[in-house]
């Protein structure tokens, strides 16, 4: 219990720290992971749960938010801006693979 509520005190101060440094739209913490991943203005970020090994996962994007994570079937969702039909769109990203698919 104590390393549970340990490891809870991390994840918020993980989570005041990205927010005082950036522009967070949405975030998602896949239980099992160990990774925390959010969106930016622009990108999908993740990082380990102790702040370490940040790193794009998406970048060039336009205006991601609303991030969500399966990681029964691998998949990470978020809200994306879709170009052609001038809207959002749901978008679909298996996590291991770099296609996207607008659903």
């Amino acid at each position: 219990m104590k390393n549970r509520v340990f490891t809870q005190n991390r994840i918020v101060f993980i989570l005041v720290a990205i927010l005082l440094t950036s522009v967070v739209q949405g975030l998602s913490y896949g239980q099992g992971s160990a990774k925390i991943y959010w969106t930016e203005s622009d990108k999908i970020r993740r990082a380990n749960l102790d702040g370490s090994n940040v790193e794009d996962i998406l970048t060039e994007l336009k205006w991601p938010r609303d991030i969500a994570l399966d990681l029964n079937n691998r998949k990470m969702y978020w809200i994306g801006w879709d170009i052609a039909s001038n809207a959002q769109t749901l978008m679909e990203r298996e996590l291991k693979l770099s296609t996207i698919h607008k659903l």
